[in-house]
């Protein structure tokens, strides 16, 4: 779990459904909770799924905020987030989701996770639409 010294901070946790099926809280949720709160900005620790399309709007709406997310380059990086939001219904539109991405995307970095040495970043680009 992340930890600042500002005062002004809430850590937010997802948490799977108990054994009665009740009590699941998905991180789309927590996105969504974030966003009522006005916050001054939005830091997500890694985007899977759907919560991707309401982290974009959000961005999209001018609030600064960053998230992590898995793949092998850059590039790759760059489709997954333009794709892991067209998770979230059939209503949304891929050239809505397309058009959206890139706008709030200032910067990617790659970086490695060798077992033997502590993580490192190995590429950074600027994104330019």
């Amino acid at each position: 779990m992340l930890r600042f010294s500002h005062p002004d901070w809430v850590a937010m946790q997802t948490r799977q459904s108990g054994l009665e099926g009740t009590g699941e809280i998905k991180l789309r949720d927590l996105v969504k909770e974030s966003l009522r709160m006005r916050p001054s900005r939005v830091i997500v620790g890694e985007v899977r799924a759907e919560e991707c399309l309401d982290l974009l709007l959000a961005l999209n709406s001018g609030l600064p905020g960053m998230a992590s997310l898995h793949a092998n380059s850059a590039r790759e990086a760059l489709v997954k987030m333009c794709t892991l939001p067209l998770l979230a219904g059939e209503n949304i539109s891929t050239l809505s989701v397309f058009r959206a991405s890139p706008k709030r995307s200032h910067a990617v970095l790659s970086g490695t996770s060798p077992p033997w040495r502590p993580r490192k970043t190995e590429r950074n680009g600027r994104v330019t639409a």
